[in-house]
């Protein structure tokens, strides 16, 4: 019987194993990456279509075509869609990234040519039925309102307004003024030129066969590959260094802090390094602006940093949500992290502990033959190698105190970053 008294080894993750995705072109020429596993009876099939909220100006169109894929085709109705998709099993997924769209479906390996016919139906002839877009729409228009009262979400659509641009891409967010814009031949033009006229990227996980592979090329490889996606332009002029901006919101009892700036892509030599220094700086629970901010001062429940890379840009963000009256002494207390971290060694113990944390969740991200798709997925859709991978493990493991405060002096300047401030006032 072990000894609860005693506190188990520590053992330092040396290495690591990644289960790596085969691809295979098939004659009509669809891309299916695959990731095989003995005994696995359910299938994950994700299905990967450019048709995300960058190619059109309103946002709601990509979003609610998206929502809408399984409100009915011409052939069926959405109760017949989710029945049939209930009854052999499977369980059916739709979401939207900015580049993105993407339907997932998980099916048992022996009922995958009853679910698939529905998956290709819904690509193929979704027709955005008007009783069920009113439905979708109100829907999606109270969740709006809803988040209209919530100083995150005004904190977080003017913090990307003020990076981008109100009309950029990334910065674009919904208006109320879109949802009188949008109508059920908005939606079926957007299928038609995103969902119907693209051979979608395949990743199929799970105890395959070449039945199965042959019956997805079946269903979904004749789709013709339209190459017109529209000219977007990603370029933006970023002036807003040093500024703080504040969106008053009456009654708030507390405020959310959002602070950061348009930095570096995944492919950038210095994204690895960078977030490692921002992990210790407030990536985990344990983080330097938690136990500051949190446990030391008492200002908010809940403090983080990050960076997100999207596919023409990045950024850093530090997010906090506070009392009205310890907003202002918050934000200097970031500051001062921020300056810490520039001008100071990170010690030796805690650069460990991060490191050890860092290398856990690196591996979990291959934790079986589903996490090791979405490991994939995140390297496809950023047109990454796995040497990107194995080069995060090396630079996690050989990274020196000297160099997260190099990193730390070129991107964690206070000066070069944007706070907005929703609830409190000036």
């Amino acid at each position: 019987m072990p000894d609860r008294r005693t506190q188990p080894p520590f053992q330092v993750v040396s290495e690591f194993n990644m289960l790596k995705a085969d691809k295979r072109n098939t004659t009509n020429g669809l891309e299916i990456y695959t990731f095989y596993v003995e005994n696995q009876d359910i299938l994950k099939i994700e299905f990967i279509i450019e048709a995300g909220s960058v190619f059109d100006k309103n946002p709601l169109t990509a979003d609610m075509t998206n929502a809408m894929l399984n409100e009915g085709t011409h052939t069926r109705s959405s109760a017949q869609i989710a029945d049939e998709i209930e009854y052999f099993g499977a369980y059916l997924s739709l979401n939207l990234g900015k580049h993105f769209a993407y339907i997932t479906l998980f099916s048992l390996k022996k009922y995958l040519h009853k679910a698939l016919p529905v998956i290709e139906d819904i690509l193929r002839n979704a027709n955005f039925p008007e009783k069920e877009f009113e439905i979708v729409k109100m829907s999606q228009f109270q969740d709006f309102m809803v988040s209209r009262q919530r100083t995150r979400d005004l904190a977080g659509d003017a913090f990307n307004e003020h990076l981008f641009g109100t009309e950029h891409p990334y910065g674009r967010s919904v208006r109320e003024s879109d949802f009188d814009e949008i109508n059920t031949n908005t939606l079926q033009a957007y299928h038609h030129r995103f969902y119907k006229s693209s051979k979608p990227r395949v990743i199929i996980s799970g105890a395959f066969t070449e039945e199965h592979i042959n019956l997805i090329d079946s269903h979904f490889g004749d789709l013709i590959h339209s190459s017109h996606l529209p000219e977007i332009n990603f370029d933006f002029s970023f002036n807003e260094q040093g500024k703080t901006v504040y969106l008053p919101k009456k009654d708030s009892v507390q405020s959310t802090i959002i602070m950061g700036y348009p930095t570096i892509l995944k492919s950038h030599p210095d994204f690895i390094p960078l977030n490692i220094a921002s992990m210790i700086l407030g990536g985990y629970f344990g983080s330097r602006l938690m136990k500051n901010i949190r446990e030391d001062k008492g200002y908010t429940y809940g403090i983080y940093s990050g960076l997100s890379a999207y596919r023409h840009a990045g950024m850093f963000e530090i997010e906090a949500e506070t009392g009205i009256d310890v907003t202002e002494k918050a934000v200097k207390e970031i500051h001062k992290e921020l300056r810490k971290m520039q001008n100071d060694l990170v010690q030796t113990e805690e650069l460990e502990r991060v490191r050890n944390y860092m290398s856990a969740s690196f591996l979990r991200r291959f934790d079986g033959v589903l996490a090791a798709s979405d490991a994939f997925r995140a390297l496809l859709l950023s047109n990454l190698e796995y040497s990107y991978y194995e080069n995060y493990f090396k630079i996690l493991k050989n990274i020196s105190a000297e160099e997260i405060r190099e990193i730390s002096q070129r991107y964690f300047s206070p000066e070069l970053m944007v706070t907005v401030i929703a609830g409190k006032s000036e």
